[in-house]
């Protein structure tokens, strides 16, 4: 399927011809899923709008009530921390002094609570008033609600950025990644989550790919997220890919207590283990985690 024809401007090279890739038919309407010709960046066309996007994320996604949904991070908070605080100390390793840390689409704060256990300064940024409010209020962390661009946070006060799954949501990113930029201090550290399309699942799925989502309106490769975070201000250090900075146990826990005791676990933990070997010999699968730092003025 590679019909051409002209479609809304790419948001990150800004070209308007594309490609059409797959027609994903298990959401109504249907998603269309192109290519830039130009850049090769995938995305859904059209990208909703802010607005629209907002529909998505009312309380019925963060309690995993909604057909599309996040899990509720609540009910398996003692296996995150082990899980997130190995990820912190990832990150550490690129950025062995502690200090302030962002995190970008922080849910109900998981991540953040690990990394001031660890000695960070955390910071969070929330659109959802319902998990959000639960990092501020239950967990006690400092979260801003609301989009990242009305937090008015200060200028090079950062050390590290994490953003977990967040990027493929955000329907102008070089904006958001230029925010970023300027949030980081010289030489400070972003963490970015995602998927890629590289990965050998999203070649064999091909329209069936789990990550083709209503929600997710941008999907990168290496070379693209590359791209989008160098014309931003910054400088990729490593791409590394799927769970290796959690560990295979943490992410085999993690699946277990997502299902439970079942043939869905038992299918997940499969994935988990065939997928983690490929990721250890840097071989993409699906998942992929930049590490990249803040070019100085």
């Amino acid at each position: 399927m590679c019909k051409t024809y002209m479609t809304t401007n790419c948001p990150l090279c800004g070209c308007s011809g594309a490609s059409l890739r797959w027609i994903v038919k298990r959401w109504q309407p249907n998603l269309r899923v192109v290519r830039c010709n130009e850049c090769e960046l995938h995305r859904l066309d059209p990208i909703p709008s802010q607005s629209q996007l907002a529909l998505f994320y009312g309380e019925g996604y963060f309690t995993g009530e909604q057909e599309y949904a996040h899990i509720d991070e609540r009910s398996q908070w003692d296996a995150l921390m082990r899980r997130n605080s190995r990820i912190v100390a990832a990150i550490e390793r690129f950025c062995p002094t502690k200090g302030a840390i962002l995190e970008i689409g922080c849910s109900f704060g998981s991540f953040l609570a690990a990394a001031r256990q660890r000695g960070w300064k955390t910071k969070g940024v929330e659109v959802s008033s319902f998990s959000g409010g639960y990092a501020r209020d239950s967990a006690g962390l400092d979260v801003f609600i609301g989009l990242l661009e009305d937090a008015h946070l200060p200028s090079k006060s950062f050390d590290a950025i994490y953003m977990s799954e967040v990027i493929e949501h955000i329907p102008n990113p070089l904006e958001m990644l230029k925010e970023l930029r300027r949030l980081l201090k010289d030489g400070g550290l972003l963490v970015l989550c995602t998927g890629t399309t590289n990965g050998i699942v999203p070649r064999v799925m091909r329209g069936k790919w789990e990550y083709f989502l209503p929600g997710h309106v941008v999907y990168w490769s290496e070379q693209t997220i590359t791209r989008a975070a160098e014309v931003s201000g910054f400088v990729v250090e490593k791409i590394r890919y799927g769970n290796v900075d959690v560990g295979l146990l943490s992410a085999l826990e993690h699946v277990f207590n997502v299902n439970g005791m079942s043939m869905v676990a038992a299918k997940g933990m499969l994935k988990v283990l065939v997928g983690y070997i490929p990721a250890r010999l840097g071989i993409p699968m699906k998942e992929m985690t930049l590490y990249a730092r803040a070019k100085s003025a």
